[in-house]
């Protein structure tokens, strides 16, 4: 998405259907975190989250669209386009289908429906391989950062190519739910401080996608000391918890809960004084 001179650099909400890439987050509606924010939210009231996910087309200012998704998809071939074979098929190279820049001209004509410029729109070649492992990365990050589901537009033109890759996706990969580990303890030993311990949490609110051959072969690493020296400062990071399904990792924070000053001759003083006054 990009400005102009109506309207500024805020845009348009028909800005969101003229992509410039598939990743999550944009200038207009935030960043990913601010989406996992908005999905977790939205799980403490039921609420479930559908992404419109557009992959038929793309902005038809190609200035604007995004160079790692041409790097990705094989190229720019808005010019002309070549033709690969992989696994004995053949496909248009590059992220635009051959044709994906002629108007449709018959509405009658699959060909014309599946893979030429729609309103405007230029079609993208949503049976190129690579360009398919674009946009699946782009789907399992949607359901890591907690997406309940997806809509797909233009239907009559993407359905078989949709539901193809779809098919794929959930017969190939699974959604773990990941918990902290039950063993984790509440607390955290304190070398030299005021406190002997500091309370310390983990929250893990998410879930991982990952192949189905793998899913059941999870792997959590706690790493933790044990203990820490003081200061130790409220919201310090103190640990971290890893999970592991194949090629997948997911890294969560833990964190210190409440402050421990280090001990010194005053604040010893201080303490007996407050202690012997308060009987």
């Amino acid at each position: 998405m990009g400005s102009d001179t109506s309207n500024g650099t805020d845009g348009c909400w028909w800005w969101q259907y003229q992509p410039t890439d598939w990743t999550i987050g944009n200038y207009q509606l935030g960043t990913e975190q601010d989406f996992k924010d908005m999905c977790a939210e939205a799980d403490k009231y039921g609420i479930k989250i559908i992404v419109d996910v557009i992959p038929n087309h793309t902005t038809p200012d190609l200035t604007v669209v995004s160079q790692n998704l041409f790097n990705a998809a094989g190229g720019n071939n808005a010019n002309g386009s070549t033709t690969e074979t992989s696994t004995g098929t053949s496909y248009t190279t590059g992220l635009y289908h051959a044709d994906g820049f002629k108007s449709i001209s018959n509405w009658s004509d699959r060909l014309q429906c599946t893979t030429g410029k729609m309103s405007g729109l230029p079609d993208v070649n949503t049976e190129n391989p690579k360009f398919q492992d674009y946009f699946i990365k782009y789907l399992n990050e949607l359901v890591a950062d907690g997406c309940d589901g997806m809509r797909y537009d233009t239907g009559k033109q993407r359905f078989a190519d949709s539901a193809a890759l779809l098919d794929y996706g959930f017969a190939n990969y699974a959604v773990k739910e990941l918990k902290a580990p039950e063993d984790l303890p509440d607390t955290l030993s304190v070398n030299g401080g005021m406190e002997s311990s500091v309370g310390i949490s983990c929250d893990i609110q998410g879930s991982i996608v990952t192949e189905k051959a793998s899913a059941d072969e999870a792997q959590c690493e706690v790493d933790l000391p044990e203990a820490a020296d003081a200061p130790v400062e409220e919201g310090e990071v103190v640990g971290k918890i890893t999970y592991t399904f194949g090629d997948e990792k997911q890294t969560y924070e833990i964190l210190a809960e409440n402050a421990v000053e280090p001990t010194s001759f005053g604040r010893i003083f201080a303490y007996l004084f407050n202690s012997i006054t308060a009987l």
